[in-house]
């Protein structure tokens, strides 16, 4: 999918809707930016923050099991 967008007097640019809704990027989500020879790579940075969501429901809540899937998403985990 290619696009054109503009880079306003502040640096800033905007991401269609679409690309927004692909990626399910919302107000403040994480994009990781790289370089690399003329272009400009972004990618959507999964908070850990989002993998923790509801965790802490009432229910039973296997810690050991949790912190596994968290280290198998590559987040460090002391």
């Amino acid at each position: 999918m290619a696009d054109t967008i503009v880079v306003d007097r502040h640096g800033r640019v905007y991401l269609p809707k679409l690309i927004r809704r692909l990626l399910g990027l919302g107000p403040n989500s994480l994009m990781e930016i790289d370089v690399s020879d003329d272009q400009v790579i972004l990618k959507r940075v999964d908070s850990i923050a989002d993998g923790g969501r509801g965790m802490f429901k009432k229910a039973k809540l296997d810690v050991a099991a949790r912190l596994d899937e968290v280290r198998a998403q590559g987040y460090p985990v002391e």
